[in-house]
């Protein structure tokens, strides 16, 4: 080889190589490397997933937009693979029409992430009613693309992780996030962060807050995707697949769950309900041999038997075959029932709330390709508003035809009675919102009106939270205000509490849930101390004693041996950086009644670790070790004590 082309090659590598170097193991010019959030960025960097700009700025502080969070969310899960373009592409054909339907609402639609979207959508990742979220409309007519929260950021992230059902299987029979601030958090998204709660991929800060309404920043965003990554793949090397088994089975009903699967409902020989997972190609066939179309089946109620193939990978129950034990399946009934009302809830999974004529409450999953209107116009689910009045058609226990109008029924619904449950004073006079069957309706009651509770005459002040009010009107405004209260002990066991403008304490009593209510003159006791404390020193799982004025905390005391302490046995899969983290495959998560759980579990240097018999240090933990783990509370951020089981 020619001596001086030679040297053009070995310059022109050195170049290629330190080329590659700058642009992969760059050090961000914008952010210290021992910053909380740095070694996310990093990974998410050399991921390809989130990049530093010209200047090497990564912009740790920048605030995401959901157009700018569905970028990065659809570059983790995969939309940039190569050997998937063609189907990616065929995604998006397919999901043009339901962008479109947003999108043309707004001229400041960020049209570039179209893609990202479709492929987040077909996923299942995110839903169309999160569509309604990107760009918001003020008064004014100005337009915004509003700001993610750390809550929706939540959801999606139980999503990739395919962990959705769990979630909300898990949060059925807990009924709590175990954080403070569970009350901001959004009914439907509490399931999604009780679960990264309960893996440890968040959590609380030092009130024991979660922070749902947190703006999502690139610090945040890189944290919480580069955890739930590294999740993911440890999950996929440590599956789990128990044997196949044939049973028979009774399929309920079938729903969409992403692209390519889609949920089972059935109920086992053994009469227990539960749900499924099947693949959209697996064959599927009735009594004679006769494949079906799994298309056909889709939110129709079934009720019908059929033998199954079933294989559990983690936690997770796959149908891997079924043949009905009839033919013509599907046999649907094509009947259907009209309710006439007006829309109390519209909610984030296809389902609708109605207020009925009778003033009875009814819940509706609308079928996907329900005709919607309001006013003559097509619209979508989410367009429409409590007080909407609306006519549904339901067929096979799914709305087909919803047709909404602006307050063109009339309901005779003559409410006097109702439970307090929330409070406020404004310049009209005392706000009482009330409870009454299934309803919430505020009631404005002025300084003038005649007030009594339990027969004595009082002030508006005096009434309490849990008090039974009835009212009197004449000629629509409310003259005289009856209340009824009770002073009794409750014991049971704090299942949630809120810290906030009005603190609550959740309590598990007698196999019923109640929320109480903290009031300026609350007082809080420890038994064990022998003291006075605050709210925030009681701790979920705690056997406590309540004096209450109906649902107002008058002293709550913490009761002796009150300790519910948590177990876990597991083995060490993985030791964090600075050994502040291990992440441990548990037998069992009491928590999400999971079984074979990659669970992360924070150790303080404070933990208590016990290795052969005596006290030891976080830094002598190896991995491949069993461990018992012992939270005291259950809504503990890091454990107690680990013990190494020899």
């Amino acid at each position: 080889m020619n001596k001086k082309h030679f040297v053009k090659v070995v310059a022109t590598l050195s170049a290629v190589t330190m080329l590659t170097v700058s642009t992969f193991g760059a050090t961000f010019t914008d952010i210290k490397t021992t910053n909380w959030a740095y070694s996310a960025l990093q990974n998410m960097q050399e991921r390809g997933i989130m990049l530093p700009n010209s200047k090497g700025e990564i912009l740790p502080s920048k605030t995401m937009d959901y157009f700018e969070l569905s970028d990065v969310l659809a570059k983790a899960s995969g939309f940039t693979k190569a050997e998937d373009q063609a189907a990616i592409a065929a995604n998006y054909e397919r999901q043009k029409a339901t962008i479109e339907k947003y999108s043309s609402k707004y001229t400041s639609w960020n049209k570039l992430y179209d893609k990202q979207i479709a492929y987040l959508l077909g996923r299942g990742y995110i839903t169309e009613a999160d569509l309604t979220k990107f760009v918001v409309k003020a008064t004014t007519g100005t337009e915004v693309k509003r700001v993610a929260t750390k809550q929706d950021l939540a959801v999606y992230a139980v999503r990739i992780l395919g962990k959705e059902l769990t979630a909300k299987e898990a949060y059925a029979t807990s009924k709590t996030t175990g954080f403070s601030d569970e009350k901001v958090i959004l009914e439907a998204n509490r399931p999604h962060v009780a679960y990264l709660k309960a893996i440890g991929l968040v959590t609380g800060d030092e009130t024991g807050a979660f922070g749902g309404n947190l703006q999502v920043t690139r610090a945040l965003c890189a944290k919480m995707v580069s955890d739930v990554l590294a999740y993911k793949e440890k999950l996929e090397q440590t599956e789990v697949v128990l044997p196949s088994n044939t049973q028979s089975i009774t399929v309920e009903k079938i729903m969409n769950k992403t692209t390519n699967e889609l949920f089972v409902k059935y109920t086992t020989a053994d009469g227990k309900s539960t749900w499924g997972t099947i693949k959209k190609e697996t064959t599927v066939t009735d009594a004679s041999g006769k494949v079906i179309d799994l298309n056909t089946l889709i939110n129709t109620t079934l009720n019908k038997e059929a033998t199954v193939t079933l294989e559990t990978l983690n936690d997770t129950t796959y149908i891997q075959s079924m043949q009905f034990k009839e033919s013509n399946v599907p046999s649907i009934d094509t009947s259907s029932t009209t309710y006439k009302g007006k829309v109390a809830r519209v909610g984030t999974y296809g389902d609708i709330t109605l207020t009925l004529a009778d003033g009875s409450s009814k819940t509706f999953i609308v079928a996907e390709n329900a005709v919607i209107t309001l006013d003559g116009k097509s619209v979508s689910l989410q367009e429409l508003y409590s007080e909407d009045s609306a006519v549904a058609t339901v067929q096979n226990g799914y709305i087909v035809k919803l047709e909404a109008l602006k307050g063109s029924i009339s309901i005779s619904n003559s409410v006097t009675e109702g439970e307090l449950i929330a409070r406020k004073v404004t310049g009209l006079g005392h706000v009482f919102t009330v409870s009454q069957n299934g309803k919430t309706l505020e009631w404005v009651v002025a300084n003038s009106a005649v007030v009594r509770r339990n027969g004595n005459k009082v002030d508006l002040y005096d009434i309490r939270i849990g008090d039974t009010l009835k009212i009197t009107k004449e000629e629509g405004e409310i003259k005289t205000l009856e209340a009824t209260g009770k002073r009794q002990t409750v014991e049971g066991t704090v299942s949630a509490i809120y810290l906030g403008g009005v603190s609550q304490v959740t309590l598990d009593s007698n196999n019923k849930q109640a929320v109480y209510t903290v009031n300026a003159e609350s007082e809080f006791y420890d038994n064990n101390l022998r003291e006075y404390i605050a709210l925030r020193d009681v701790r979920l799982g705690q056997t406590v004693e309540l004096y209450v004025d109906s649902k107002e905390i008058i002293s709550l005391v913490v009761q002796r041996d009150t300790s519910s302490a948590i177990k876990y046995i597991g083995v060490i899969q993985d030791i964090g950086s600075g050994n502040e983290y291990m992440d441990v495959l548990v037998n069992y998560d009491p928590l999400t009644s999971s079984s074979n759980v990659l669970k992360r579990i924070r150790m303080p240097i404070t933990t208590s670790v016990v290795i052969e018999g005596k006290e030891s240090h976080r830094s002598e933990l190896k991995e491949g070790k069993d461990v018992l783990i012992t939270f005291r509370y259950l809504d503990d951020a890091s454990p107690e004590k680990i013990v190494v089981l020899e």
